[in-house]
């Protein structure tokens, strides 16, 4: 039970470490691949260097009810976007309201329609302020100035169906101001690397766990990977779920299962996104019953807020079927089907699933 929790604890951290990574890498990409690539003739290339403008992000938070927190953010005075967020067990829903929503200037609150949605109408108080540490130790341009203190006035939210409401006169939040930042690229790589290895959990401790009794380094195991995608045809949704599994040289196997769902629609000037996921779920949340033809077939059952399972086969080089009573409860979406007449799927398996 041990060197399982410990198994899965590494693989945890790893999957955590390439998220952050992906983040932290946005904010300054494509520049950071293009700076960084291989010099075969200069082995001492000039630093490279992006600008990152100077930027104001205005956010207040809240408490839904049936345990939603609400989070709302203005970005630069005009773009705003109100999030719905519940975690439950091992699950993450979301679902994000975005619009452009110009502010009046001279103006130190936020006020914007929603329609249906509610109505933000609100001016900061600041209570204090203090800087933030640096976006990037690399960068240059000076720390972030960050003021803490309340919204007042009155901010209303109803999402639809009703899964959660917001009534109120207040809120805390903050308004960060990042000055300007010039950016030394090939140092954000290397502030990068050191943040993989810092997450990435083993690092130099790694190999000595992996040694069994007597100080003899155990075999590598036997790595499978199975993804599976699915779309809901006419309508923007994905589902998305995969499966590790990992057998030892004595035999003993492991698996771990993840599943995700993405859904995008438009309300007139308001664009929506809702999103579910659930990780780290155990192997019989998705069964393969030939571990050799691993895209041959299989079936998805994931846990709770999904609902149902369903079944891929593959019945010929090009066909694939898909088939069942898969389904979410997407906040905004509601019900929303994953599988049968209305779905098709794709497969891929170990070094098939690399793009």
């Amino acid at each position: 039970m041990r060197q399982a929790t410990e198994y899965s604890a590494r693989v945890r951290a790893k999957a955590f470490a390439a998220v952050a990574a992906a983040t932290v890498v946005a904010a300054l990409s494509p520049a950071v691949g293009a700076a960084t690539g291989a010099h075969p003739i200069n082995r001492h290339p000039k630093p490279t260097y992006k600008t990152l403008r100077s930027s104001i992000d205005e956010i207040f938070y809240l408490h839904g009810t049936d345990g939603f927190a609400v989070v709302g953010k203005l970005r630069d005075r005009h773009e705003l976007a109100l999030t719905a967020l519940s975690t439950r067990g091992k699950s993450i829903s979301s679902t994000t309201y975005t619009l452009d929503a110009p502010q009046r200037h001279g103006s130190d609150g936020i006020e914007a329609r929603l329609g249906r949605l509610g109505s933000i109408d609100v001016r900061f108080v600041a209570e204090s302020t203090h800087h933030g540490k640096p976006l990037f130790p690399s960068c240059k341009g000076g720390r972030p100035t960050i003021e803490e203190g309340r919204f007042v006035g009155q901010i209303r939210f109803h999402g639809e169906d009703g899964y959660t409401d917001v009534d109120v006169h207040g809120a805390p939040g903050q308004v960060t101001t990042q000055p300007t930042l010039r950016c030394n690229l090939g140092a954000v790589k290397a502030e990068l690397k050191k943040l993989l290895e810092e997450l990435g959990g083993a690092g130099k401790n790694e190999k000595k766990e992996e040694k069994g009794a007597g100080g003899a380094e155990e075999a590598e195991p036997e790595l499978h990977l199975v993804k599976l995608e699915a779309k809901v045809k006419d309508r923007q949704i994905t589902f998305e779920a995969s499966r590790v599994s990992a057998r030892k040289p004595d035999k003993r196997a492991r698996s771990f299962t993840s599943f995700s769902v993405k859904a995008e629609q438009h309300r007139g000037r308001i664009d929506e996104v809702a999103s579910t996921s659930t990780a780290f779920e155990p192997g019989s949340a998705f069964t393969v019953p030939d571990v050799t033809h691993l895209t041959q077939e299989g079936v998805v059952k994931p846990p709770a807020p999904f609902s149902g399972s369903a079944t891929y086969r593959r019945e010929s080089p090009h066909s694939l079927s898909w088939t069942g009573d898969l389904a979410v409860n997407l906040p905004g979406f509601g019900l929303v089907h994953l599988a049968g007449p209305k779905a098709t799927a794709t497969v891929c398996a170990d070094d098939g699933c690399a793009n």
